[in-house]
């Protein structure tokens, strides 16, 4: 049993590691510091030593009079509590020689076997900035560079772009989400770069278009996808303060957008499946949500070649990264997997883009009510269920009108519901209004 897979041709060591961070303190953009950090990471069984997020300008360039950080809030929720970082965005990314030396160093330090990511942006639309800063980082060792076009701490986008009257005074978007300029910017680079390169995904491109961006994206030359950056969002209010931040959550006196940790593991996974399924020539990077070890087996069961942890790290430490390396080692041994390549998309065999090959087993299971579980709530009654009633304080089922469509099974808070093959399949069809 190995944990050995291959990323963009290259074998490594693990599919998972550390996700591209912001700066955090002070002390972050210290590149030895940093890198001692990585090397923890590694020591856990890392594959993938990323580097923070790197700007194109100089450290003289750095805002006066501020460090590198960011505040972070809680959204709290009944299933998980989210957290949510706000920042000024020039101060939680790095400089151009900060970045460069670090890359460097990292690339002395760290196993043949592991991979050194440069995680870059440029504040402009123009090509040939991007591609000169993307070479810059290919100099100084980095086996991969990874285009940070979608940063959720960042403002939405570089510059205007406002070809509609409706778009002035907006938000800029993404490049991430702007198929025709990504691929622009990704030819100019991949003309002059020999590793390969590829981009952070938005949360917030929806389906299909995120399949269309990876495939313009794919056709400009880029090797890999990473999906996804995190969800925009805002912090819990309190109502009864006249919806001032709530400040059991959050740190400021202003609400702002800002990037949620913790909550884009459905989004990621959709991604990195779609794409998968749709452009199959793209490795894919799994990261967002990941905030327990079998987040990263479903990442790859669902296609992704390698996983980038950030959640399970802010959430749990760089330890983290240890749990997943003993998680995956127990599970294959459990399962009988012999090497990650035997797991990698096997959840794809699975989808059916043709819904009418599909057996949603219609006409053939019936809503059964467990009477001593049932207190009579009617939340099945009330719901869109048409077959459901109460009669003497017990919800039953028209077995006449029920299709087995579940959905009262999974909304009864008392689990009295369920399905049950029916002995005799229900005729399907509907009758015409006048028959």
């Amino acid at each position: 049993m190995s944990l050995e897979t291959t990323f963009c041709g290259r074998k490594i060591r693990s599919p998972f590691g550390a996700a591209a961070l912001a700066l955090s303190s002070p002390g972050a953009q210290n590149p030895k510091i940093y890198t001692d950090r990585i090397l923890k990471f590694i020591e856990y069984g890392s594959g993938i030593a990323s580097t923070f997020i790197i700007r194109e300008e100089s450290i003289k360039d750095y805002p006066k009079h501020k460090e590198p950080t960011y505040i972070w809030g809680r959204i709290n929720r009944p299933e998980h509590n989210y957290l949510i970082a706000q920042a000024d965005a020039e101060q939680i990314q790095g400089r151009i020689e900060v970045g460069l030396e670090l890359t460097k160093i990292l690339r002395e330090r760290c196993p043949p076997d592991v991979l050194v990511q440069a995680n870059v942006v440029v504040h402009t639309l123009e090509p040939k900035q991007w591609a000169d800063h993307c070479k810059a980082f290919e100099d100084a060792g980095a086996d991969l560079i990874e285009l940070d076009v979608s940063c959720g701490a960042d403002k939405p986008g570089v510059e205007p772009d406002v070809p509609y009257s409706w778009m002035e005074g907006m938000p800029a978007q993404y490049i991430s989400d702007r198929p025709l300029v990504l691929a622009e910017i990704m030819k100019a680079i991949t003309s002059v770069v020999k590793i390969p390169v590829g981009f952070k995904m938005s949360a917030e491109t929806g389906w299909p278009r995120f399949l269309y961006i990876a495939k313009a994206a794919y056709e400009a030359g880029a090797k890999f996808v990473s999906c996804t950056n995190v969800h925009i969002g805002i912090n819990g209010i309190d109502i009864y303060n006249r919806g001032k931040p709530d400040r059991d959550s959050a740190q400021l006196t202003k609400n702002q957008f800002g990037a949620l940790v913790g909550c884009s593991g459905y989004a990621g996974m959709k991604q990195v499946a779609g794409i998968k399924l749709f452009v199959p020539e793209l490795d894919l990077v799994g990261i967002s949500g990941i905030r327990k070890p079998e987040d990263v087996v479903a990442y790859i069961m669902l296609g992704a070649q390698i996983t980038e942890v950030c959640s399970g790290i802010m959430y749990y430490g760089g330890r983290f990264i240890k749990r997943v390396k003993y998680f995956l080692e127990r599970f294959m041994k459990e399962q009988g997997y012999n090497s990650i390549d035997e797991m990698r998309g096997l959840a794809l065999k699975e989808f059916e883009l043709d819904s009418s090959k599909v057996d949603y087993g219609y006409g053939k299971k019936l809503a059964v009510t467990d009477e001593a579980k049932c207190t009579g709530c009617g939340f099945c009654v009330d719901s869109q269920c048409f077959a459901s009633y109460l009669e003497n304080g017990i919800a039953k089922v028209n077995s006449d009108e029920c299709t087995g469509c579940g959905l009262c099974v999974w909304i009864c808070p008392e689990e009295a519901r369920s399905l049950v093959m029916r002995e005799k399949p229900r005729r399907v069809g509907i009758k015409a209004l006048d028959a």
